[in-house]
């Protein structure tokens, strides 16, 4: 009985979802309208998993408990002396010495 009052319900969930997009439709040539409100909303909702799932990845900056952030992909420091070395007559080096 459980099963089949669930059933019912999801049924009439999704009528009614079905339903509520018609209102935003010209009423005329309405399945195509349709389609599109229906891809909007899950471009819309996929969106948003991506959103959630890149704050869950990377923290952001503004958390009260770091100072700063640096990213997943900044993983493999680099030895400024070494830079240094090697882009000695590149004038963004030689700026970053008299600072």
């Amino acid at each position: 009985m459980g099963q089949l009052l669930k059933l019912y319900w999801q049924g009439e969930l999704e009528h009614w979802t079905s339903k509520s997009r018609y209102k935003h439709t010209s009423h005329k040539t309405f399945v195509p309208q349709l389609a599109s409100i229906e891809h909007c909303q899950a471009h819309t909702r996929h969106i948003c998993a991506q959103r959630e799932a890149w704050k869950r990845d990377d923290p952001s900056p503004n958390m009260s408990d770091l100072h700063h952030v640096i990213g997943k992909s900044q993983n493999f420091p680099e030895d400024i002396s070494t830079f240094m070395q090697q882009n000695s007559d590149d004038p963004a080096v030689k700026v970053s010495l008299l600072a």
